[in-house]
């Protein structure tokens, strides 16, 4: 009935938030970093679905498992289930998180050393993407996909000729 429908969170970000900046932190040298972050939205987390007294993939053993009856009322589990494929409060995570999404250090070469090269510039640079993420309830995977997002390094030369 819908007295007992309950409210279990946004599925989209409440907030979002994203900054990116440079700075010329040294003579030639520049550094730039962009923050990338979601805020207020929750997400189906499909480990919580194997957990303890799971008997397959997204199945539950459900003799283990604390489900309601009119004798015990307050419990984790609405039903007598070995699924939880539908709609769970147990599998949805806050998946707030602030992501370091880009980390870039570039040097730009002298200009004696250019006009020697005969080009108009020429700056040297490292980059890396997917740096860095935290989220309060998703330790070790990626907040946004549910499992491990590769990190990304990247040498490179730019020249203008």
């Amino acid at each position: 009935s819908d007295t007992d429908k309950q409210f279990l969170g946004y599925k989209t970000p409440r907030f979002i938030f994203a900054i990116r900046n440079e700075f010329n932190i040294f003579k030639n040298f520049d550094f730039s970093f962009q923050l990338l972050s979601n805020w207020g939205q929750k997400k189906e987390y499909n480990s919580a679905k194997n957990q303890p007294g799971s008997v397959g993939f997204a199945r539950q053993n459900s003799y283990v498992l604390p489900y309601w009856t009119p004798d015990n009322p307050i419990n984790d589990y609405a039903r007598l289930s070995s699924g939880t494929s539908g709609t769970s409060f147990s599998v949805f995570r806050d998946n707030s998180f602030i992501r370091l999404n880009t980390v870039a250090l570039a040097y730009t070469l002298p200009q004696n050393l250019i006009n020697k090269l005969h080009v108009k510039n020429a700056k040297i640079y490292a980059n890396v993407n997917n740096a860095a993420v935290y989220s309060r309830n998703w330790n070790y995977w990626d907040p946004e996909n549910n499992g491990p997002t590769p990190r990304y390094y990247t040498l490179g030369l730019n020249v203008s000729l």
